[in-house]
């Protein structure tokens, strides 16, 4: 970073893809906790995060950065999910689910609100996968009073996977 150069990520492990594969980017900021790395990928021109543990080893080239004014660190949303936002989203959780969404994500704590011994979580996010696998992991403690995208995306989910699991068994 402090040359601005290019680098090689090998061998990053994909969890949205489920692929490894070498990766040409332009490496510009650390997150605060080291856990993660602001770059640009050249490949797919935008700026994305990539998580440190998933990188086998680093090459630097000797090629000087050529996007550096594309260079984008993106707010996180609650569920630490970067990227353009895709809707608003209201959930309604019981108490049990407050408490592991406030331990697990800390940052939704702005954005909740007690209502009739309920609480309501309003927020934007920026991934579906997120937010659904919070909602689905907590399916009997949570519901979705606003986000259509949401809803769609868990159907497509239980469609896919739920309902492919119960049946094989």
């Amino acid at each position: 970073m402090k040359r601005k150069v290019q680098v090689i990520l090998r061998g990053y492990e994909s969890a949205h893809s489920d692929q490894v594969s070498d990766r040409l980017v332009e490496p510009f900021v650390f997150t605060p906790n080291l856990i993660d790395v602001w770059a640009y990928d050249v490949e797919k021109g935008e700026s994305r995060v990539f998580k440190v543990m998933r990188i086998h080893s680093v090459e630097a080239t000797e090629r000087p950065w050529f996007f550096e004014d594309k260079h984008e660190v993106k707010k996180p949303d609650v569920f630490r999910m970067t990227g353009s936002p895709v809707e608003k989203v209201v959930l309604q959780l019981n108490t049990r689910a407050k408490s592991l969404l406030v331990e697990e994500y800390p940052l939704a704590e702005k954005d909740l609100k007690r209502e009739d011994c309920k609480w309501l979580l309003t927020t934007t996010i920026n991934s579906l996968e997120g937010a659904g696998r919070f909602v689905i992991g907590l399916a009997a403690d949570v519901k979705v009073i606003e986000g259509k995208k949401l809803l769609d995306y868990i159907k497509r989910y239980d469609k896919k996977y739920i309902q492919e699991l119960v049946g094989n068994s």
